[in-house]
Parts: structure tokens; C-alpha cells; sequence
């Protein structure tokens, strides 16, 4: 039967005690006292996939340079083609009216909005169609944030 020890002890204890070993242990230098944690070991890093296209580190702790390749342009779309179907109303104001579950920038709902850019064509107009009543009523309550364009 085991002495009660008294629980400030007992977590003394426990802080204090041999490491419980957690799988092979002989790649690890000792620890150099209490308290202190064992330095992982140094070898080759493990590969993962084909690392041939980056430099090798400069030394340990650095890192390697990712290869460079072309920019991805930004800002200009001039050389891509035009998106097809109806544009996005999404306006940038994006606050969902907790009561009708629309946006009060755009009038749509979040599966509306989620589903915008996989939606095909016809679903998007018919999206579309649905939104000057939504807007109208957002009005109405005062919640309307979008532009104030005429319906």
C-alpha cells in the first residue's frame, strides 16, 4: 500500500522524476541536468518530394531560397480575357442583416455569395434579378449600406 503524500508534494515529485521514455531514446544526447531539454540530433534532412530545383541552405538554421520564376502580375489585366457572365455585385460592404440573412451591401445571401463564382450563368442572372426587391426592403428598414443607385 502506498503512503499518502500530500499533493504540493506529490507534484514536486512529478516534476522531479525520471523522463518517461517515448519510443528509441539513443539518437538524443543526455539531457545536461534538471530541467534541461535534450538537443535533438543532426543529420540529413528528410526529403520530401524532389528538392533539386531549390539551392542548398547556406548553413544550419538558414533557410533555402524558393527558385524564382515569373512575377504573377497584379493590377493590369489587360492580357487576360474577360470574365464570362454578369460581374459581381459585390460592392465591398459586407455586413449580413441577421433578420433577412442578406447582405446589406450587396442584398445577397451567403450562399449566394459563397456559391457567386461557381455558379453558371443563368443561376447568376437569376441571382441578379432577385436583388432589386432585396434592396428595396433593406431601404425600407434603413439597412441598406450599397450604393444608392436607382432600381
Amino acid at each position: 500500500m502506498k503512503a499518502a503524500v500530500p499533493p504540493q508534494d506529490h507534484r514536486r515529485a512529478a516534476l522531479s522524476g525520471p523522463a518517461i521514455p517515448s519510443g528509441d531514446q539513443s539518437a538524443y544526447p543526455p539531457a545536461e541536468g534538471q530541467g534541461q531539454r535534450r538537443a535533438a540530433p543532426s543529420g540529413p534532412a528528410i526529403p520530401s518530394g524532389d528538392q533539386s530545383a531549390y539551392p542548398p541552405a547556406e548553413g544550419p538554421g538558414q533557410r533555402r531560397a524558393v527558385p524564382s520564376g515569373p512575377a504573377i502580375p497584379s493590377g493590369d489585366r489587360s492580357a487576360y480575357p474577360p470574365a464570362e457572365g454578369p460581374t459581381s455585385p459585390c460592392v465591398n460592404v459586407c455586413q449580413m442583416d441577421a433578420a433577412s440573412g442578406w447582405c446589406r451591401g450587396c442584398a445577397r445571401s451567403l450562399q449566394e455569395i459563397a456559391g457567386w463564382g461557381s455558379a453558371g450563368e443563368a443561376r447568376q442572372r437569376q441571382i441578379l434579378a432577385l436583388l432589386p426587391l432585396r434592396r428595396a426592403e433593406l431601404r425600407r428598414l434603413g439597412l441598406w449600406l450599397g450604393p444608392n443607385r436607382p432600381e
